[in-house]
């Protein structure tokens, strides 16, 4: 997929439902200190991807979201983590991490916990997404991505206690380098102001820990999805998007 076949495909109705479609796997994963009674609740945030492979629900976001959450945890008995409506110990649920580029983190979760995350969502969170067992390909040069997570620049304080989350999704991107680790797409910024869910962040930090997807489509037009991995940073100078392979988060699991 290049640029142009890109921007084709996100034209009309359809790329409206491309552009919602990683939206459906992830939430906000967010920590922060809890407030005295009546004073706003100050928050940092990232993504969590939602995936479940049999019977096993994971979150995965990225390893600098949970040191940040350390960095709280250790100012403060009062820190927490919630992914969504639902409070997480992340420490004690962490599967595994990644080391140097591989700046991920897998969270379990119990049954509960994923049926609360997703409890009452339409649309934006409201499932986890189903994997197989074997190892996810790797995404080459080449292929096109759909992905999306939550800006922090979106993030609002609707009253001291209520915080709202604003999302951001891109339907389709072309992948223009790649690795075993990671691949990176770069995009023009004129996409996302069409094609953004939300008016156009400054900044779109807050995306990490997001979920890409490989689109493939076959000859007769229809669309399916592999998940490819999760955001972990991005190049506001560049603007260069940085993902982690799914088979690379794979091998960490295993």
């Amino acid at each position: 997929m290049d640029r142009d076949e890109a921007r084709a495909l996100m034209a009309g109705r359809l790329g409206e439902q491309l552009m919602k479609f990683p939206l459906r796997w992830c939430k906000p994963a967010f920590f922060g200190i809890e407030p005295e009674p009546g004073n706003q609740v100050e928050v940092q945030n990232g993504t969590a991807t939602l995936i479940v492979r049999g019977d096993d629900h994971f979150a995965i976001t990225c390893r600098h979201v949970l040191d940040g959450f350390r960095d709280v945890w250790v100012k403060s008995d009062q820190a927490f983590f919630q992914i969504g409506n639902c409070p997480i110990d992340p420490l004690a649920q962490l599967v595994i991490e990644g080391l140097g580029d591989l700046d991920v983190a897998v969270l379990s979760l119990t049954q509960e916990q994923a049926q609360r995350i997703v409890y009452n969502s339409d649309g934006i969170g409201e499932g986890f997404f189903q994997v197989g067992q074997h190892r996810p390909v790797v995404i080459g040069e080449g292929n096109g991505v759909a992905f999306a997570g939550f800006p922090g620049a979106l993030r609002r304080h609707d009253a001291p206690q209520e915080l709202n989350f604003g999302s951001y999704g891109c339907g389709a991107t072309p992948v223009t380098a790649a690795n075993d680790e990671r691949f990176i797409c770069q995009f023009d910024r004129d996409e996302w102001v069409v094609r953004a869910v939300e008016a156009e962040p400054a900044t779109i930090g807050g995306l990490s820990g997001g979920p890409a997807f490989l689109i493939r489509q076959s000859l007769a037009g229809l669309i399916s999805y592999e998940f490819a991995g999760i955001v972990y940073q991005f190049s506001e100078d560049y603007e260069l998007l940085y993902i982690a392979q799914a088979a690379a988060i794979f091998d960490l699991m295993h």
